[in-house]
């Protein structure tokens, strides 16, 4: 009897101990908090230094798995001389990213952005002329305006970001990205002329 009793009270204490130093991935209670950030991206496009200006919101699940929407957009057009056309670049996708560790000041975040994008006629529609399109599109893409059409693409865009805790509702990023491009048709513009690498900076307001 007395034996038993001392094995559990050695049970006890070992069982509170390892539950008590036990690190697990799921938590019992999920808090979940979110932010949304304005995003400056300083890269090159088309072989011309441009700014892609941004947003993202997101949810933020214990404070250190983020699930959300991104929507970015070239600030100018893109200038294609040899038909000589501008385009405006967009384009937004789901967005993953991970924090760690979230506590510390300084810390890392990596994220990724898995989306489709959009070539769009700019404003002046009036520079394409029959002669240079003929050259370049083909008569199932023929406007009757003469203008070349639009065109979309799918875009992956990894990004390893160097994170700052400002205050508790505010934290400035600064990092790099590279973007991943596919399916661009709309010649002389390639997959080559929209992907590339970029510096990032991130604005993050919101619950922590």
């Amino acid at each position: 009897m007395k034996r038993l009793a001392l094995y559990c009270i050695i049970y006890f204490i070992t069982f509170s101990s390892v539950a008590e130093e036990t690190e697990t991935f799921l938590q019992e209670k999920l808090r979940v908090k979110g932010f949304g950030s304005p995003i400056v991206k300083m890269t090159q496009v088309h072989g011309e230094f441009d700014l892609i200006i941004g947003a993202r919101g997101a949810v933020l699940l214990n404070r250190a798995f983020a699930i959300g929407i991104g929507a970015y957009s070239l600030a100018s057009s893109i200038h294609v001389a040899e038909t000589k056309s501008n385009f405006e670049m967009e384009y937004a996708g789901l967005v993953l990213e991970f924090v760690f560790p979230p506590d510390k000041r300084v810390h890392l975040s990596a994220n990724t952005l898995i989306g489709w994008g959009g070539l769009n006629n700019a404003a002046d529609r009036n520079w394409m002329y029959y002669n240079d399109y003929d050259a370049y599109y083909g008569d199932d893409q023929y406007y009757a305006n003469h203008n070349p059409v639009d065109d979309s693409f799918m875009v992956i865009e990894p990004e390893l970001d160097l994170e700052l805790n400002m205050t508790t509702f505010f934290r400035l990023s600064l990092g790099v990205s590279y973007r991943y491009v596919s399916g661009v048709g709309l010649m002389p513009l390639t997959n080559a002329d929209l992907k590339g690498l970029a510096a990032v900076f991130t604005f993050k307001v919101g619950k922590f």
